[in-house]
């Protein structure tokens, strides 16, 4: 006797549906968040030195994504307030792409106050591995870190396409690669410059070039009421990233703002005169937590001029 298939089909999709809840309701009681938030703090304190962390919620969902929720970094000298806070991290595994691809990736998201990074994490090679994403409005001012660590303010909305891979052939380490533009923001300088003590922009943005401890910086630029710029050169990181050292040099259009609270002596004239056809001359050097910011061969000229103004 023949059977036709689809007289059956809603029974068996009535059994497969009651399969997957109840794999599902036994998954949710036998999951060992204790474990798994272990496993995960143990991870994050082994990334960053110097920073310890703490995992409020770990919680498995369908289809198989892996949330912790109330992820939050402190420095050894404040266990109360912390530097670093993630409001969520989710996980999950890249279907559609292993069913076309026969490539498993794994899909990220974090949310952080009003900005999210996401991306996915795939195999690459015989033991190493790729990470993409993007990171949209972040706001610069709710990571506590920066300010800790450069003991200045920093503002700004963050947004960067970046990507990474790990490198298994020589020497082994990192390779990345990232786009990151700041608009609408501030820096505090670490000491005043013309009477400034903090550089406002409406955008920052700059190509950046990374390989286990060093980082080329390209096509960086900055729009300022203060003036336009240019800025190029490499950063050596260090365990501890405001001790990393700067070696870059660029340039900058002032606007007359700039020099605004200088009388018109004579050597503001001579500075302005030989600025007419060329811009400042920029090098900064030092580490990013106490930066020398030089102005080549108008260095002298330019102390003379703050000197007057005191």
């Amino acid at each position: 006797m023949r059977h036709d298939f689809r007289n059956h089909l809603p029974q068996v999709v009535g059994y497969l549906f009651y399969a997957l809840v109840a794999f599902g309701v036994l998954a949710w009681l036998l999951f060992p968040a204790a474990k798994v938030r272990q496993a995960a703090v143990g991870l994050l304190n082994g990334i960053g030195p110097g920073i310890q962390w703490r995992i409020g919620e770990v919680a498995w969902r369908l289809p198989l994504i892996l949330s912790f929720t109330g992820v939050e970094g402190f420095v050894p000298s404040d266990s109360t307030a912390p530097v670093l806070k993630v409001d969520r991290v989710e996980l999950s595994p890249g279907w559609k792409n292993l069913v076309h691809a026969q490539k498993l990736w794994v899909h990220y998201s974090l949310l952080l106050g009003k900005g999210r990074v996401e991306g996915r994490l795939s195999k690459s090679g015989s033991s190493g591995y790729q990470i993409q994403g993007t990171v949209r409005g972040l706001q610069l001012a709710a990571f506590p870190l920066l300010a800790h660590g450069l003991e200045r303010k920093v503002q700004g909305e963050l947004h960067a396409v970046f990507e990474m891979e790990r490198i298994v052939n020589g020497s082994p380490g990192w390779r990345w690669k990232a786009q990151v533009t700041v608009d609408r923001g501030q820096v505090t300088l670490a000491r005043p410059i013309f009477r400034h003590t903090v550089l406002p922009f409406s955008q920052v943005s700059v190509l950046l070039l990374g390989e286990n401890g060093r980082v080329v910086v390209d096509q960086g630029k900055i729009h300022s009421t203060l003036g336009q710029g240019w800025l190029n050169g490499t950063i050596h990181l260090d365990s501890y990233w405001p001790r990393s050292q700067l070696a870059l040099r660029g340039g900058f259009h002032p606007e007359p703002s700039f020099f605004q609270g200088f009388d018109s002596t004579v050597t503001l004239l001579s500075i302005r005169d030989q600025l007419k056809n060329k811009p400042l001359p920029v090098s900064i050097s030092g580490t990013v937590h106490h930066p020398g910011i030089h102005f080549e061969d108008l260095t002298m000229q330019i102390s003379a001029l703050e000197q007057e103004g005191r």
